[in-house]
């Protein structure tokens, strides 16, 4: 395996799931901001709109804002970054629900696609990997799949 991915992609959340609630322009608003400046943390950018557009938001109202555009943005970014790997011709596994839908994608011959592991699996499949693929949402920030990778240090440590 050339690159490895692991992670789930959400369909529901691509299509901004957010559309048909009273929150809609606020949630809007937010993304497109957000997508317009990927290396601001998100908070940051919501407050940056409140303060702009004079809002009186709630800390709730916020919570939720936040809660509904990441869940976007996570999903939107983790799809970009796997089908730009995937266009690299390297040899490439990706693993998590929701990358084997159907016809949504057509992806290239060189892109496995596997259903969710357990952890011993994935380490197992780490240390099979030349690189790794993370896509996160936390800025200057990791989730628990680097911390993982970087324990299986590039070998099989033959579980």
């Amino acid at each position: 395996i050339d690159v490895l991915y692991v992670g789930n992609l959400k369909h529901d959340a691509l299509d901004r799931p957010w559309r048909h609630s009273p929150e809609s322009p606020f949630c809007d608003q937010l993304a497109d901001r957000a997508l317009a400046s990927p290396d601001v943390p998100l908070h940051e950018v919501m407050l940056n709109m409140v303060r702009e557009e004079q809002l009186a938001a709630t800390s709730d109202d916020m919570m939720l804002w936040l809660q509904r555009v990441e869940y976007f943005l996570r999903a939107r970014l983790r799809r970009e970054a796997v089908r730009s790997a995937a266009a690299s011709g390297l040899r490439m596994t990706v693993v998590g629900e929701g990358w084997d839908a159907g016809d949504r994608y057509a992806w290239p011959s060189n892109v496995t696609i596997r259903p969710p592991l357990s952890y011993e699996e994935f380490f197992v499949l780490a240390g099979r990997s030349k690189m790794a693929l993370d896509a996160s949402t936390y800025l200057n920030g990791a989730n628990d799949r680097i911390f993982n990778l970087l324990v299986s240090n590039g070998r099989d440590i033959g579980i």
